[in-house]
């Protein structure tokens, strides 16, 4: 009963119609002798079990969480520091603030999705049967933006006839081009970059502002990523580029790929334990599980200062990115132009 109660997928499988059925097959019982579902209920709480039910959590409420209270302070030291070099709105007048200090305009960027729920609203019921309204059904579009405090939206081409008056970013019909994902958005970002370069005159670089999710967060692949290590040598974990740590005030250069001449991993990617191993020694890295050893070497420099390849890109164009905090996406002001 124990091994049948759940489901591998999570999902109920055992009944008490279906155990009094088993129950009475077993012991080849019928008519009046047949035990009733009843019985086989109250069996049931003799022996432990309970009726449970799963309930879908609506809303998580991580506003406290350590990580997420260290981003928020991330953050804000990000947009405190940046904020004295941008080209900002007066409050009170309402019209573009004296700064000449200012270097930048702040972007918030964002992707929105759109359904059309064209659905069949009418059907011929039995009265045993009653269909519910669903959400995200019919045409799907999806469109990413970019909002400035000075230009509202960025257009394409203020001298060009063709595109003038566009929104930079993308609309995708999902149908048939798909998700918006980060090849889209490498893409996105420099047209934003080069239409306010048009609209300014070269004067101004951007700040963008956006969300952390796997579109905006991809790395190169080879980029120094602890999660995607094993701990083992060898496997299936990519080969990423060297690293480097300090050493008796010494800044060392390490590899972490085996050397071709190794007699067991040549060429193979080292894993987290021999890594943490060559860095702080045998005492450090022994006993350490794959999250131990993740967050060991996510607090390294070199780890931690790897960088996206959004920010890469913007900062061959002589822009910055900053990340927005999780579960505050009301600290983005495209947030409000979209209610």
């Amino acid at each position: 009963m124990k091994e049948n109660a759940i489901g591998g997928s999570g999902k109920p499988r055992l009944t008490i119609k279906a155990l009094a059925r088993w129950v009475n097959e077993k012991l080849n019982l019928e008519g009046d002798l047949q035990y009733s579902e009843h019985t086989i209920c109250e069996w049931m709480h003799f022996l432990g079990f309970n009726v449970e039910m799963v309930c879908k959590a609506l809303y998580v409420d991580g506003h406290e969480r350590a990580d997420v209270v260290a981003d928020r302070q991330r953050f804000a030291r990000e947009l405190e520091e940046i904020t004295p070099h941008l080209l900002t709105i007066d409050d009170n007048t309402l019209e573009i603030a004296s700064n000449p200090q200012a270097k930048f305009i702040l972007i918030s960027q964002d992707e929105k999705i759109y359904h059309s729920n064209d659905i069949q609203k009418r059907y011929w019921p039995n009265g045993e049967y009653v269909a519910s309204f669903q959400k995200s059904l019919g045409r799907t579009v999806m469109t990413s933006d970019f909002l400035s405090e000075i230009y509202v939206f960025i257009k394409l081409g203020a001298n060009n006839e063709m595109v003038r008056g566009r929104h930079v970013g993308s609309v995708l019909d999902v149908s048939s081009e798909g998700y918006y994902e980060s090849s889209i958005c490498l893409a996105d970002f420099p047209d934003c970059s080069a239409a306010v370069q048009a609209m300014t005159g070269a004067c101004y670089k951007c700040v963008f502002m956006t969300d952390n999710s796997p579109i905006h967060c991809k790395m190169a692949a080879d980029a120094l990523k602890p999660r995607a290590m094993n701990v083992k040598p060898g496997g299936l974990q990519p080969h990423v580029g060297n690293g480097w740590c300090w050493k008796n005030g010494e800044r060392i250069q390490q590899s972490v790929t085996f050397s071709p001449d190794h007699p067991e991993f040549p060429n193979q990617p080292k894993g987290l334990r021999q890594v943490v191993l060559e860095r702080f020694g045998k005492e450090t890295s022994k006993g350490l599980k794959h999250d131990d050893l993740v967050q060991l070497l996510s607090n390294c420099d070199d780890f931690s200062s790897q960088k996206t390849l959004l920010e890469e890109q913007a900062e061959e164009h002589g822009d910055k990115v900053i990340y927005g905090v999780k579960f505050h996406p009301e600290l983005a002001p495209i947030e409000a132009a979209y209610r």
